[in-house]
């Protein structure tokens, strides 16, 4: 656990400070309304920090680096299909109709195109439109963060469960030679009670009363 909580927190200042200009460049390029800089500023980390603990989750679960780095960006590339972005909610085939609400991709996305037409200057009317065609209308931008939290604890949870070593169900087969072993130093203790301490074979009690001089 202790391995399990330093992982988890210290990691996150060095994601702030390599990703807090990455997301200031792109979003004075993309010239956005200032109003919208602290939602988009919390949203991208909130993003950057999923991705991490969700990389956690997938090293821990696969326990081979190798294979988790491989898995992770296509595990993201296709939250990223299902967030809305690339393909219209109301477009996903009905066998898919699940990955939406799965991708964690969909809630920041959604969460940050709803914002952006509150805090933009545009009417009402288009607004409403855009969010309408993005299937996005009718979501509170704030439950973003709720959800992203949600999230966070349920890959943390998932890396945690995986830290711990695998226990085996299997019954513990005895150890036979242990057990021979330990019968017969038990017979001898008993023969040796039973005789006063002495031997009992005749011939060797002879043979060391009156031992064989060697030549």
């Amino acid at each position: 656990v202790p391995y399990w909580i330093v992982n988890l927190i210290t990691p996150l200042p060095l994601v702030f400070a390599t990703t807090l200009g990455l997301i200031l460049i792109s979003f004075f390029m993309q010239q956005f309304p200032v109003a919208f800089l602290p939602y988009y500023l919390f949203i991208s980390l909130c993003g950057n920090i999923l991705s991490y603990y969700m990389s956690q989750f997938l090293a821990a679960s696969t326990q081979n680096p190798q294979v988790a780095l491989a898995i992770f960006p296509m595990t993201l590339g296709i939250m990223g299909q299902f967030s809305g972005f690339a393909i219209n909610l109301d477009e996903v085939g009905a066998i898919w109709t699940w990955g939406p609400y799965v991708a964690f991709t969909r809630w920041l996305y959604q969460g940050s195109v709803v914002f952006y037409t509150q805090s933009n200057d545009l009417g009402s009317d288009q607004n409403d439109g855009m969010l309408d065609v993005l299937a996005f209308d009718g979501f509170d931008a704030n439950l973003t963060f709720l959800i992203a939290i949600l999230y966070m604890a349920f890959f943390s949870g998932l890396t945690l469960y995986f830290l711990f070593p695998a226990t085996s169900k299997l019954e513990q087969v005895p150890n036979v030679a242990a057990m021979v072993e330990e019968k017969s130093a038990a017979m001898q203790r008993g023969t040796l009670a039973a005789t006063g301490g002495q031997l009992s074979d005749p011939l060797i009690r002879a043979t060391e009363a009156n031992p064989i001089a060697m030549p």
